[in-house]
């Protein structure tokens, strides 16, 4: 709790994160809901920090999907042992675009999975980041008191 009143929490919130939405599979709850304790006249910003740490993730991992998907997208979506699934995932996304991408942020789903396959898709880059934005704002919301 003393690392959570700390003067550098909000930015380490923030790093955690774009971590947490592009490489790191860990419930962003872990982080968000010991410093929304710590600091609960800060909630507004603590929202807003990790909305947009988060969407910043989000855009690192479209950039992984739609350049290096063969690469470190192949690896990623191997970490979370979905690997079997991309197919099933592309098809998903074809069909439903920002739908499935709005599902997996607001879900305990793996957020990582949404933006990698996002970009592997070719998902239009102003609807995936419109959506991920918007469903992080409404789930980091959401988490607070």
């Amino acid at each position: 709790m003393a690392a959570c009143e700390g003067p550098n929490a909000l930015r380490a919130f923030f790093g955690i994160s774009v971590l947490e939405s592009s490489f790191i599979p860990l419930p962003i709850d872990l982080a968000m809901i010991p410093l929304g304790i710590a600091q609960p006249q800060r909630m507004p910003l603590i929202v807003l920090i990790g909305a947009l740490g988060s969407t910043l993730g989000a855009v690192i991992g479209y950039i992984v999907g739609a350049f290096f998907m063969a690469t470190l997208g192949q690896w990623l979506i191997g970490l979370y042992g979905y690997q079997g699934d991309i197919e099933a995932f592309r098809a998903l996304y074809d069909a439903q675009g920002w739908k499935a991408v709005v599902t997996a942020g607001i879900t305990p789903l793996p957020f990582t999975v949404a933006t990698v396959m996002s970009g592997a898709s070719g998902m239009a880059f102003h609807v995936f980041l419109i959506a991920a934005f918007g469903v992080r704002l409404v789930r980091f919301a959401l988490m607070g008191p």
